[in-house]
């Protein structure tokens, strides 16, 4: 696979909000922290064995570092992390992100996970399959069938 130009990876537009007909997926803001630390609370078991770093959010001011903490990777275009909203109940339901973007390769890893109360029900599916920008072919990155993802 032949590398990404700067001008090709430049060029390549992350959305910072997207919609499916049951979600909505957008960048965290500070306003988020709140919903994050309810998150991982009602979650932190299945956080602790996959995303170990996100069990440390406790209170407000932990998830606000958070989300400066993406913003920050988003603007470096090294991680794009979205959380995951059910439009029903207008409730943040998980996270997903392309993380560890290494433009020049070109690779990178998709992470998510989705609430205890909302798993097996297609919203892993349903948040991948609703970003054009985290296919393979629009990226040029290419797919890793061993990867992990709790959902």
């Amino acid at each position: 696979m032949s590398q990404l130009s700067e001008e090709k990876m430049a060029k390549i537009a992350i959305p910072e909000k997207v919609e499916t007909e049951r979600l909505t997926l957008r960048r965290y803001r500070r306003e988020d922290s709140a919903g994050i630390v309810e998150l991982v609370r009602d979650n932190r078991e299945q956080l602790i064995r996959e995303f170990a770093a996100m069990t440390n959010l406790h209170n407000l001011d932990q998830a606000a570092s958070f989300v400066s903490e993406k913003e920050k990777q988003w603007d470096e275009r090294k991680t794009f992390c979205f959380g995951i909203w059910q439009k029903e109940r207008g409730k943040q339901i998980g996270q997903i992100q392309m993380k560890n973007v290494a433009w020049e390769i070109p690779a990178a890893e998709l992470s998510y996970f989705i609430d205890r109360e909302f798993r097996q029900k297609g919203f892993a599916t349903e948040s991948i399959r609703a970003n054009p920008e985290f296919s393979v072919p629009t990226i040029g990155i290419s797919a890793n069938p061993c990867a992990r993802a709790a959902c």
